[in-house]
């Protein structure tokens, strides 16, 4: 029976970067690519990062029921398509799911069996440079972004897993190693996954 995994955390941890990286070290991971309405960041190619599309035309597929999570998101809306996710779970391998917070809870609802990881900074204060680094926001958005990612913090012992981004090749390793486990029928070991410093 395949796992279905899903990736959340604050905006700017490096999500993308862990699954990119994880992809590369085990290929049979299959990963459904999910809608947005946020413009693409430099190097985010349409189809293969997101499907980028209108708010309208997001709207439009809510309304006729098209994905089987969707969320609003510092202004976005975000949704991982039912159809896909149907495609990916008949192919017999683990999936993996990177969606925000309010998402992943839907996804729980739907779907018990499923693991929810979340991806921790090592402090606020890293994450909030890693937001301004980006240089894609202005300051009204980019507080916005620090509000919602401070209240996404408070929701983390609603998740299975946690794993801190303190450096990209040593969480890659602790989310590969996490899934090794799990595909054993084994269970992550608490102290080391879940690492609360980021809460000070």
């Amino acid at each position: 029976m395949p796992m279905l995994l899903v990736i959340s955390g604050p905006t700017a941890v490096g999500k993308a970067t862990l699954i990119k990286e994880l992809l590369k070290r085990d290929s049979t991971i299959r990963v459904p690519v999910s809608f947005t309405t946020r413009l693409p960041r430099l190097g985010e190619v349409d189809g293969i990062d997101y499907h980028f599309v209108t708010k309208e035309k997001f709207l439009d597929l809510r309304n006729k029921d098209y994905f089987i999570e969707w969320a609003e998101y510092s202004g976005n809306f975000y949704g991982t398509p039912t159809g896909e996710l149907g495609r990916e779970t008949r192919s017999g391998q683990d999936i993996l799911i990177e969606i925000e917070c309010q998402g992943a809870r839907q996804i729980k609802e739907k779907f018990p069996s499923a693991i929810l990881i979340f991806i921790l900074p090592p402090t606020f204060s890293s994450l909030e440079e890693r937001i301004r680094g980006r240089g894609t926001e202005n300051e009204m958005q980019i507080q916005s972004r620090l509000k919602t990612a401070r209240e996404e913090l408070d929701k983390v012992k609603e998740f299975d897993c946690w794993i801190t981004n303190s450096r990209v090749e040593d969480a890659v390793t602790d989310l590969a190693e996490l899934i090794r486990i799990l595909r054993k029928g084994g269970k992550p070991d608490i102290i080391r996954y879940r690492n609360k410093s980021i809460l000070v």
